[in-house]
């Protein structure tokens, strides 16, 4: 918090949620679909699919490219 004057403040926050540690890669990627899932707001249901099939390729495939 930096305050400059009465009307003049400065706020930061670090959220330390996101600085946690995460072991295994399994439980971190069903947190971030667990995210998606929360807030995809008027996101269509084949969006999010597809969005999910990407996912999984990625983290079964790092080094390889996706396909529309």
């Amino acid at each position: 918090v930096k305050v400059r004057g009465a009307d003049d403040v400065d706020i930061a926050l670090l959220d330390l949620e996101k600085g946690r540690r995460r072991w295994r890669v399994a439980s971190a990627s069903r947190h971030d679909l667990g995210q998606l899932r929360r807030h995809r707001g008027d996101m269509p249901d084949g969006d999010v699919q597809y969005l999910q099939q990407a996912y999984q390729h990625a983290l079964n495939n790092p080094w390889g490219v996706l396909q529309p």
